[in-house]
């Protein structure tokens, strides 16, 4: 889940103080780029063709301040960890393939673990994105009275999780976002909800997308508690958006999927969840 650790850990600086005066800021900033601006871009690439290049841009500094380069040798291979960390730190282990697109899933992301996977059809026939849940809520379940019950544990969990979707299409953007407004609202116009925060998450894929979502776009829609993150992984950049601050959004967004107050906009995924945690009791 791309949350506040991960969000720290990708808002990656280089600071210009002495070494970095001395050494030459600029080819500095350069070993890891960084997007300014509301949406922050890390490049996977970048930061791993980074870990070569910082030991080369460290041990210049530091020799040009006077320090032994055994000591800048020690201290890149500090930084050169922490780099590989972030590029690690959002998913955490093997992947599992959706069954009807082919496409992989890992099987946690930052402690949540996968519960199931699903297709977003349209037209029932056209496949458009493939879709997973990740949960901290244990398995086995051991309050599975219901499939309810297995999916509204779910929903109502303030521990971390995430909706991750993989698109198996092109897309335009706007009709993403149409699809996804269709289902929050019916959910967010029921007595104590509210739309105050769509905007806020419809404006964050917006400008993470440009006009157009692409094949193979990755989006991973975080929550814990009342706050959701959005990240679009593109072409292996990662797009991190300020968090959404509104526990409604992220009810409205686990219960498009769960179906627990309206119905669900991908029964394979929903089927997926409840036999997972059946399957663990």
């Amino acid at each position: 889940v791309v949350g506040v650790k991960t969000r720290k850990m990708l808002g990656l600086r280089v600071a210009a103080g002495p070494l970095a005066r001395r050494a030459g800021a600029a080819s500095l900033r350069s070993v890891v780029p960084i997007s300014r601006g509301p949406v922050r871009s890390v490049g996977v690439t970048a930061v791993a063709e980074a870990v070569g290049r910082l030991p080369v841009a460290l041990a210049a500094g530091m020799r040009s301040c006077g320090v032994p380069t055994g000591a800048a040798a020690a201290t890149a291979a500090a930084a050169a960890g922490a780099a590989a960390a972030a590029a690690a730190a959002l998913c955490d282990a093997p992947g599992i393939k959706e069954p009807a697109t082919g496409m992989e899933f890992d099987g946690s992301i930052e402690g949540a673990e996968l519960r199931g996977l699903g297709c977003r059809y349209k037209f029932g026939l056209v496949k458009i994105y493939a879709v997973g849940i990740y949960s901290s809520v244990p398995s086995p379940f051991t309050n599975a009275g219901s499939d309810e019950a297995v999916c509204r544990a779910v929903l109502d969990s303030t521990q971390p999780k995430a909706v991750v979707l993989k698109m198996a299409r092109g897309l335009d953007s706007k009709s993403l976002v149409g699809a996804l407004e269709d289902a929050f609202k019916p959910r967010l116009s029921k007595d104590g909800r509210s739309m105050a925060g769509w905007s806020v998450f419809r404006d964050s894929i917006l400008q993470q997308t440009g006009s157009r979502c692409e094949p193979e776009d990755e989006f991973y829609f975080c929550c814990e508690g009342d706050r959701l993150s959005v990240t679009l992984k593109r072409k292996g950049d990662l797009h991190v958006s300020e968090a959404v601050v509104d526990k409604d959004i992220c009810w409205a967004l686990f219960d498009t999927y769960l179906g627990v107050e309206e119905p669900e906009v991908s029964p394979s995924l929903k089927k997926a969840v409840i036999q997972h945690y059946r399957q663990t009791v």
